[in-house]
């Protein structure tokens, strides 16, 4: 194996794509329930057939907005509950929230304020539910076409290879949360 001849890179199991946990919106051809039934299968037989034995994590992708990353972190920990695995370390490595391409190398201050606010939210709300690593998609401009012909960007930094909102959005939420710990949720507030 990879431990037995010294190597520390770790090892991530997954990604699962998001869309699997939740019971919102879903994107694609699946109805949610079926979709959900079948992602905890595909986790059920990635234990049965070890493919968590040797990993360091295991990881999901997020590309919803905001709200989404607490029920799909609480719904893999209950799949994964009965498994010697049960306390493997979870990641997103891949959150993003992608702006209309349509607009360019850069996105219009709206989009980049709008994705500034979910990418920051997202981070908190990834540290909020126990994950921990969290990684942003993407540091550079992506741009890729979808189904309905449009074009979808991502990048905290443009085409021109400048920062955007996002990416300061992100940096001051990592910078001044760091080292916090979540506490748990505040009740009968009125």
């Amino acid at each position: 194996t990879l431990r037995n001849s010294g190597i520390q890179i770790p090892i991530v199991s997954g990604a699962f794509c998001p869309a699997i946990f939740s019971t919102g919106v879903y994107h694609g051809n699946m109805p949610v329930q079926d979709d959900i039934e079948f992602t905890r299968n595909v986790i059920s037989q990635f234990l049965e057939n070890g493919l968590l034995d040797s990993a360091d994590a295991l990881s999901f992708h997020s590309y919803e907005r905001p709200g989404s990353i607490a029920a799909c972190t609480s719904t893999l920990r209950n799949v994964i509950q009965q498994s010697e695995r049960r306390n493997i370390p979870i990641w997103i490595t891949e959150a993003g929230y992608c702006w209309d391409g349509k607009s360019g190398m850069r996105a219009t201050i709206s989009n980049d304020i709008d994705c500034a606010k979910v990418i920051a939210a997202k981070a908190l709300e990834a540290k909020a539910a126990g994950i921990t690593r969290f990684y942003t998609f993407v540091m550079n401009h992506y741009t890729e076409n979808t189904v309905n012909n449009a074009i979808d960007s991502f990048g905290l930094i443009d085409g021109y290879f400048t920062p955007q909102r996002s990416f300061c959005a992100y940096a001051t939420a990592a910078r001044k949360f760091a080292h916090y710990q979540y506490v748990g949720e505040l009740s009968n507030i009125q």
